[in-house]
């Protein structure tokens, strides 16, 4: 369960709850288009969109990519790029298309959980490649150098 509060309510009462996952959610994301993005312990990542205004929520995906517990999730800063985070040792990063995430692929090389994840700016004004970075149960800490490729 997500719940959304104004801060400066004077009653402390979530302004909205969004249901929908079975089990604990460890991590969310918020998009600049009112959307959250959550990752939970029952494997699954969910992109919502949400109406403060009007008090509603919509699910507008589900991701089951993952084969155990969603720890984390990231956006790139133009949004364009989802990273997930998994005890199953596995990063899964997806790339929106008109507005659904797709799965783009999936990196290997944690020796347990990956904990955490977050994206960099463009690599070195480098409009084509980022870096993620990653955390895991192993103690170790990954930087990926992603490249994006255009289809002609």
């Amino acid at each position: 369960m997500i719940k959304l509060y104004k801060i400066d309510s004077p009653d402390n009462k979530p302004e909205l709850v969004i249901e929908g996952h079975s089990d604990a959610v460890y991590s969310v994301c918020l998009a600049k288009d009112s959307k959250i993005i959550s990752g939970s312990l029952d494997k699954s990542v969910r992109v919502w969109q949400f109406d403060m205004h009007a008090k509603t929520y919509t699910l507008q995906s589900t991701l089951k990519d993952h084969k155990d517990f969603c720890l984390a999730v990231s956006l790139t800063r133009d949004e364009r790029w989802l990273a997930t985070c998994s005890k199953d040792r596995s990063v899964c990063l997806y790339k929106f298309n008109q507005g659904n995430p797709v799965l783009e692929c999936t990196l290997q090389g944690h020796r347990n959980s990956v904990i955490s994840c977050a994206f960099s700016s463009k690599f070195n004004g480098d409009d084509q490649s980022f870096l993620l970075g990653t955390a895991g149960g192993d103690n170790r800490a990954r930087i990926w150098k992603l490249q994006e490729t255009h289809s002609q």
